[in-house]
């Protein structure tokens, strides 16, 4: 059969008593085939130089990501119209194989940035951190259980760590070891789209269960005493930590974005700043009211400096964040927790999350939904529809227990 191979496609896909095969109609030469035991493999067929037809296995549906597999698919058609046999090639990769520094730095890098993700450098950086000792070892000695032991170790003797200044120290919880794992699972989907390896041996490896934890957001009294601090700093440094502060408090748009803001984003006429796309996270523009409270700030801070260019020369405070947090006499509180500050208290305030959602530029409701029980009206309207004279049962008071 033939249909544009997607995610939702994949999934669809049952098994037969016979092998089939379903073939890309958006790129000819891009298949994948259905075993009887419900398999399902990404190929692509292409012909070589000399005319001969061969196949190349890109890895299963439950190791490589359809859009991993496709972009594979496009590289060997285009490398054998060039001149190259990507069989033969894969064939004597396959007799040297790379290190994991070797695919960091090059099909791995290069994967992330054609697919335009904005946290290249930091899920790079990450993995070499983390698997440091391993970085000069042939990918093909990653196992799941050379990875399940360095879990364990990092589990049991990672060094308590601060989460904020003045915070109780504690350790490394399941999601800083799950992240560092998923990113080295999505390289080695990589590696075996590149024909590097003939599977990814973490393919069934199992992530640690992440528990949900509470949303940290400032109550009247801290945010009281975090402005009265800020306020008097203020007048004896006149530098950008109340700005900084004062636009993420008040905005809720994040670090990296409030480091690239332009003046040419702030419109201080109309009340309205601009998160461009290139900016964002989410890849989309949004726009947020300037609000009383902000607008001052921001015309101070346009007086002392240009007014145009970077409103922000200097990025993220990290020093003076953490003596401001101390002095404030806050604990347990990140930076990033103003934009829980921000959301949390339009919430509060009686604010609908689908205008929050909007605000904080969520990709989806399920982002914004961990606000909801801030609600004054939310839970109450839920449980009051119990309220029905058949669900009301009336006690009499002479009896006893």
């Amino acid at each position: 059969m033939k249909a544009k191979i997607t995610t939702r496609l994949v999934d669809s896909l049952k098994p037969s008593e016979k092998a089939y095969e379903v073939r890309d109609t958006a790129n000819k030469g891009f298949l994948a085939r259905v075993q009887p035991t419900g398999h399902i493999g990404f190929y692509v067929e292409f012909r070589n130089e000399s005319g001969r037809k061969r196949r190349v296995s890109l890895g299963g549906a439950d190791e490589v990501k359809v859009a991993v597999a496709r972009d594979a698919a496009i590289k060997h058609i285009s490398d054998a119209r060039l001149g190259s046999d990507p069989a033969e090639e894969r064939q004597e990769k396959r007799k040297v194989p790379v290190t994991l520094r070797e695919l960091l730095d090059g099909p791995h890098e290069e994967h992330l940035r054609n697919r335009g993700c904005r946290s290249t450098a930091i899920i790079i950086r990450t993995m070499k951190t983390n698997f440091a000792e391993w970085l000069d070892e042939p990918i093909n000695t990653i196992t799941s259980w050379r990875v399940d032991k360095w879990r364990l170790a990092r589990a049991d003797d990672a060094p308590l760590t601060r989460i904020g200044a003045g915070s109780v120290p504690r350790k490394v919880g399941a999601a800083a070891i799950n992240r560092p794992i998923q990113y080295l699972k999505s390289a080695l989907n990589v590696a075996v789209a590149a024909g590097l390896l003939p599977v990814n041996p973490l393919s069934g490896l199992r992530l640690k269960r992440e528990l949900e934890t509470a949303t940290r957001f400032l109550d009247d009294g801290e945010l009281a005493r975090l402005m009265a601090v800020l306020t008097a700093r203020d007048g004896k440094k006149h530098d950008r930590l109340l700005p900084f502060v004062s636009v993420a408090l008040n905005t809720g748009i994040r670090q990296n974005e409030i480091e690239t803001l332009d003046w040419s984003d702030v419109d201080l006429g109309r009340g309205i700043l601009t998160v461009r796309p290139i900016n964002a996270k989410s890849g989309k523009m949004r726009h947020i009211p300037i609000n009383d409270t902000l607008r001052p700030v921001l015309e101070a801070w346009r007086d002392r400096t240009c007014g145009e260019g970077p409103v922000f020369e200097m990025g993220y405070p990290r020093r003076a964040w953490r003596a401001l947090m101390k002095t404030a006499n806050i604990i347990e509180f990140r930076f990033h927790d103003c934009r829980h500050t921000f959301a949390s208290r339009l919430v509060m305030s009686g604010a609908d999350l689908f205008s929050v959602q909007r605000l904080l530029g969520h990709a989806t409701p399920a982002m914004t939904a961990r606000y909801a029980h801030l609600s004054p009206d939310h839970m109450a309207a839920i449980v009051a529809k119990l309220d029905k004279p058949a669900n009301v049962v009336k006690l009499d008071a002479t009896q006893t227990a």
